[in-house]
C-alpha cells in the first residue's frame, strides 16, 4: 500500500473506492469525485482497491498514483480476487475518517449526493446514510429495475425488515457505529451490501434513506448476468435467512 500526499490534517472524510475491470470510465469517473471532493472544505483521503482486475485498471492506478493530488490517496492492490464484499470491508476498516463511505466508480450514481450524505451524518442521530436508487426507465436498463425490485421484495418477504434499497453502490456511516458491525458480517461477494444493511438495521442503529437519481452508462460492459447472478443472490439471501444473527 503507497500513499501520496500533501495534506496532513485528519480526515472527517474516507471514501472508499473498489475497483475491479474500471478500465473503461476510471479516468472520467476520478475526475469528477476528486473534483466533488476538493469543493467539500474538509479534510479527506481516498482509499482505492483493486481486487485483481483483469483489465487496463491496474496500470491506470498505478499512473493515478503519480499524480499530483492535494487529497491523499491509497492504492492497494490485491493478488489474489477477494470479492466485493471484502474488498469494500478493508477499505472501511483502514479509514481514518469519522466519516467512511464507499461508491461505485461508474458514478451511475453521482459523487455529487456526497455532500448531502456528509450533513445527514454530521446529525448525531443518524448512522448509516443508504442511497435509495431512482431509476429513468428506458431501454437498456429496464431489465436492472425489474431485477432491483424482485429482489427488493424477497429481502422484504424473507428477512422482514423495512423497504431499503440494500444493493445500491452508495453507503456512509460513521466510522464509530460501522466498526463493531463489520465483525460480524460473513459474506465476502455481493451479497455483503444486503448483509451490511440488515445488521446494521438488526443493531437499532439509525438508516436515513436518501434518493438518488440513477444514470445508467449504456456503454459501459456490463458484468451482470440475469440467471446466475438471480441465482446466486437467491442463494446467498436463503443462508443468511438461515444463518442470520446480530
Amino acid at each position: 500500500m503507497r500513499m501520496k500526499t500533501q495534506n496532513k490534517l485528519h480526515p472527517v472524510l474516507t471514501l472508499v473506492l473498489p475497483c475491479y475491470n474500471e478500465g473503461e470510465h476510471f479516468a472520467g469517473s476520478m475526475k469528477n469525485i476528486l473534483n466533488t471532493l476538493s469543493l467539500l472544505n474538509i479534510a479527506c483521503e481516498i482509499i482505492l482497491i483493486d481486487d485483481c482486475s483483469t483489465d487496463t485498471t491496474p496500470d491506470l492506478l498505478k499512473v493515478f498514483q503519480k499524480e499530483s493530488h492535494t487529497i491523499p490517496i491509497y492504492v492497494i492492490y490485491h493478488t489474489k480476487n477477494q470479492g466485493r464484499g471484502a474488498t469494500v470491508e478493508e477499505g472501511l476498516q483502514l479509514a481514518k475518517g469519522s466519516i467512511v463511505g464507499f461508491m461505485d466508480i461508474d458514478c451511475e450514481v453521482s459523487p455529487t449526493y456526497i455532500p448531502e450524505a456528509l450533513k445527514v451524518l454530521q446529525d448525531d442521530s443518524v448512522d448509516f446514510v443508504l442511497a435509495q436508487r431512482l431509476y429513468s426507465l428506458q431501454w437498456y436498463n429496464i431489465h436492472r429495475a425489474i431485477m432491483t425490485t424482485l429482489y427488493h421484495l424477497l429481502v422484504r418477504l424473507i428477512l422482514r425488515i423495512p423497504s431499503f434499497d440494500t444493493e445500491a453502490g452508495f453507503k456512509f456511516f460513521r466510522r464509530d457505529s460501522i466498526l463493531p458491525i463489520l465483525a460480524h458480517t460473513q459474506d465476502r461477494h455481493w451479497f455483503w451490501d444486503t448483509e451490511i444493511v440488515v445488521r446494521v438495521y438488526d443493531a437499532g442503529l439509525k438508516i436515513y434513506n436518501m434518493p438518488v437519481r440513477f444514470k445508467r452508462n449504456p456503454n459501459k460492459t456490463s458484468t451482470v448476468r440475469f440467471m446466475r447472478d438471480s441465482w446466486r443472490s437467491l442463494k446467498a439471501l436463503l443462508h443468511f435467512h438461515r444463518y442470520r444473527e446480530i
